[in-house]
This record gives C-alpha cells, structure tokens and sequence, in this order.
C-alpha cells in the first residue's frame, strides 16, 4: 500500500508528508502490473523536493502524477482508500481525500478485464493471490489479432518482388530436393511466407494460426481457356479454416500454375476473413435460422445434446470448424458451393437472437434449467 501520512504541530505550514511503500509494489511479476524499482526512488530531486516539502496539498498532486498512474486501477484506488489519516486533524485539515465509492468495495471492477473470447489457449492460473485482494485480476484471454506477431518476412520485400517473385523464389528454394518431394515442400514453403507476410500486415499471431487453426477444402475446380489454338488452364479452390471455438473464415484462391498455390492463396483469404459465430452452450444455435442467397435456401433448426450434426457436404464441414456440435439443416434449390458456404456463414452471423432477445420477445425471464431442476 502506499500512504500519506502528516504529522501536524499546530501549524499546518510546519507539517510534513512521509511516502512509505509496502514491499508488495516490488514484486517483479509481470502479470501483477508492478515495476521493480519503486517509483518514488526513481523520481527527479526537483519532484523529491516537492513531494517533502511543508505543503501536502502540492505534494498530493505529485503522488498521484508521478508514482500512482504507474499501477493498475484497483491498485491506486485501493492506496487512496487505506490512506493512512490517524495522525490528520480531519476537518481542519486542508488535505482533500477522494470518495470512494461504497460499489468499488472489491475495485476489481476498475480493471480493463473481460471474459473468455475465441483466441490462444492460455492455461496460466494466477494463484499467488486471493480472489479478495485487490491487487488479484483474472488473466486476460487474448484475441488473434491482439497476441505476439513473430515477424520473420518483411513487407517491403514482398512488395518488391510482387506475386510473381514469391513464387519464383519458393520454387528456388525447394529445387535442391528430391522431385517427387518438390510438390509438398513447394507448398509448405510458399504458406509459410505467406502466412508470416498476412499476420504481419493484419496483425494476427502466427502461432495461432498454425497451432489453432483447421483447413479444409471445400471445393477444387479446373478451368481450360482456350485462346486460338492454345489451351490455358486455371485452378480455383475454396478453402474454410476454423478453430473449433467459434472462429471461421473462408477464402478464394486462384492461380494458373498449380492448385497448390491456389490452396495456398485461398488458405491465406482464409485466415484474413476470420470472425467469430455466436454458440448456444458453445454446442449449437439458439434459434431457428431461415436465409437466402441466389437460388440457395437454407433452414437451420437447434437439436438437443447428443443429436450431432444433422447436414450434407459443406454445411457439415464448416459446422465442424466452427464448433457446432448439434444442429438440423435442410437445403433446398441451390447446390453453388460458394453461394452455400457464404450464406451459411453470414446467416449464423447475424440471425441468430441472443437468450436476452428472446426473453424480451416471450415475455419471460431466464432461469437455468440446469439449477433449478438437478441441482
């Protein structure tokens, strides 16, 4: 704790104040928000000077400047309301102590905290302090786009030398290998340029992407072009990535060398149009879901624990990523792989009603069956 104590004489121009600071501020663990050294020792004489001289008001000013704005929010509040005001003649007093509020009783809700969101598997437990101190914070779940970006390949470089140099430059180095081994390590080496350049450029964890992350072929095409008497042909894949948490993406990938590198290209469009599906019991939907696009319509019913997923084809395959593990669907008229994936994902997007909408909409309060009734 920190603490302001004065020691008045009579005259208040005569008092002094004393900064004393627990050895609990100088724990070294990065998770508490600490630092090392103590703030009030690292301060310029010129502050020192202020903050021990005969006025306690200026020197309040410099506490909370200098030495509280280094430390969580729970933490400052929880100083400032265990100031230590025994030796103070309150009322006469000029030194005004801030209110806290009586709902701040645990100032745990100050800190910046929330709950778990689709991101890296993070097991660490915080169990050095109790739930009441008020030094204690849950440990932050991260999201993608939030965690470490190892970044291995520069983007200028890749700006440089274009679509086409990357390729080339892959191709050279998986010559030296065996041919019937050039294919696979082809398509390794050019996703992992590729990967680290798109995680770089949308900062995005690498680790998570290639730790988390599911793919998928939805859908492989040829196209022959024909031009006079020559024949081009053009791959086309699509291709849907997910982590079984609610994160799904999907993407294109065109290329006219092989379909390699446009599973690659689709993968990396992929990863880009990541986003997070809401879950009933991160099992299963919350409602009914009936959407259209083109000549696809798709109808979308929950089932109870244990029915699996009820769907043909791509619907299967991008419930699986995603995390549904029950589920109903019917499809009818249209049978387009891309139209079908695209509205399957926009439709469990933005259709689905969350437990407080359907209250409202029933006119009935919520109440967990599982405690009412088996506990």
């Amino acid at each position: 704790m920190i603490s302001v104590a004065a020691k008045s004489s009579g005259v208040f121009s005569n008092n002094r104040v004393v900064l004393s600071i627990s050895k609990k501020f100088q724990s070294s663990d990065s998770n508490s928000g600490l630092k090392k050294a103590l703030p009030h020792k690292n301060l310029p004489k010129d502050v020192k000077m202020i903050v021990n001289s005969s006025d306690p008001k200026k020197a309040a000013d410099v506490l909370d400047k200098h030495v509280l704005h280094q430390y969580i929010k729970s933490a400052k509040l929880s100083a400032i309301a265990h100031i230590n005001t025994s030796d103070l003649n309150k009322g006469k007093s000029k030194v005004v102590l801030p209110k806290v509020p009586e709902k701040y009783d645990t100032f745990l809700k100050l800190d910046d905290f929330f709950d778990y969101k689709p991101g890296s598997n993070n097991n660490k437990v915080n169990n050095t302090l109790s739930r009441k101190d008020p030094y204690w914070a849950p440990d932050k779940q991260l999201l993608p786009n939030e965690l470490f970006i190892e970044k291995k390949y520069s983007l200028t470089e890749s700006k440089r030398k274009g679509e086409v140099g990357i390729i080339q430059e892959a191709k050279e180095a998986v010559s030296i290998l065996a041919p019937d081994q050039q294919k696979f390590a082809l398509k390794k080496h050019l996703r992992d340029i590729k990967l680290t350049e798109s995680a770089t450029k949308n900062n995005v964890s690498l680790s998570y992407i290639k730790r988390n992350l599911t793919e998928k072929t939805l859908s492989a095409r040829k196209f022959i072009n024909k031009k006079g008497s020559t024949k081009k042909a053009t791959f086309w894949r699509l291709i849907a990535v997910g982590d079984g948490n609610g994160m799904v993406g999907i993407g294109i990938g065109r290329s006219k060398e092989s379909g390699d590198i446009a599973s690659v290209q689709g993968y990396i469009n992929a990863v880009k149009n990541l986003q997070y599906i809401p879950r009933y019991e991160n099992r299963t939907i919350s409602n009914q879901v009936i959407a259209k696009k083109g000549a696809c319509h798709l109808n979308l019913s929950p089932a109870p624990p244990g029915s699996g997923i009820k769907a043909a084809g791509i619907i299967y395959e991008l419930c699986s990523l995603i995390g549904i593990k029950d589920i109903i669907s019917k499809g009818f008229k249209g049978r387009n792989h891309l139209n079908t994936a695209v509205l399957l994902v926009d439709a469990l997007k933005t259709k689905q009603r969350s437990i407080e909408e359907l209250s409202m909409i029933r006119g009935r309060n919520i109440i967990d069956v599982k405690k009412a009734y088996f506990e």
